[in-house]
């Protein structure tokens, strides 16, 4: 909860609210994989942690493009 809205209102800064916040989420899943095989909870949580702080701009971007290709698509309203 608290952590990943840090993250959606970081990514705000920056970014359109829809983005932004897929943008949060995606961080949030690709700290979680990187933090993957930790053995005990406390020990997750702690990878959890490191790896989100390590993720670089550059890597978000390219885990968005990288995930957001196939059948969904966002289009714009036509005018």
């Amino acid at each position: 909860g608290c952590a990943l809205g840090s993250v959606a209102a970081a990514c705000l800064c920056v970014a359109e609210p829809l983005s932004a916040c897929l943008a949060a989420l995606l961080a949030f899943r690709m700290a979680a994989e990187r933090a993957e095989g930790s053995p005990w909870p406390a020990s997750w949580k702690n990878a959890f942690l490191d790896a989100l702080a390590a993720l670089k701009p550059d890597e978000l971007s390219e885990g968005m493009r990288s995930r957001t290709e196939g059948p969904l698509e966002f289009r714009k309203e036509a005018k």
